[in-house]
């Protein structure tokens, strides 16, 4: 990707992305994906430094969602005690490497690990 920037020398981790998303979703659960989405198009294909708490903020004003209600959650402590349900789970499911997605309906549940062909994705989900 040109123009590539996540990372500096201050802000060298994803997680302040991981602590967003759930900032996000305890402001607002129903514009939680939406967050979700503009966040890895700025990351990605807008190439945003999204590392930075300014653009995360940004983003959350460009979502819909409330700036000062999303960086009180991003700050006292309840977007990181949310984040800890993230890797306890990945504990629990057992998976140590990404990408991972679990396809849940109301009759079953599975597990997949590493990049599957859309093929792949209709197969689980209609079996």
């Amino acid at each position: 990707m040109e123009g590539f920037r996540l990372f500096d020398k201050d802000h060298r981790s994803s997680y302040p992305l991981d602590i967003a998303f759930h900032a996000a979703k305890l402001t607002d659960p129903s514009k939680a994906q939406r967050y979700y989405h503009n966040l890895q198009t700025a990351t990605i294909v807008n190439t945003r430094q999204t590392a930075k708490e300014e653009e995360l903020v940004k983003i959350a004003e460009e979502t819909g969602i409330d700036p000062e209600t999303f960086i009180q959650h991003f700050h006292d402590g309840s977007a990181a005690k949310a984040f800890e349900v993230d890797p306890a789970l990945c504990r629990t499911l057992n998976i140590h490497s990404l990408p991972a997605f679990l396809i849940q309906t109301e009759t079953k549940s599975v597990l997949v690990q590493g990049l599957l062909s859309f093929e792949q994705f209709s197969r689980i989900i209609g079996s």
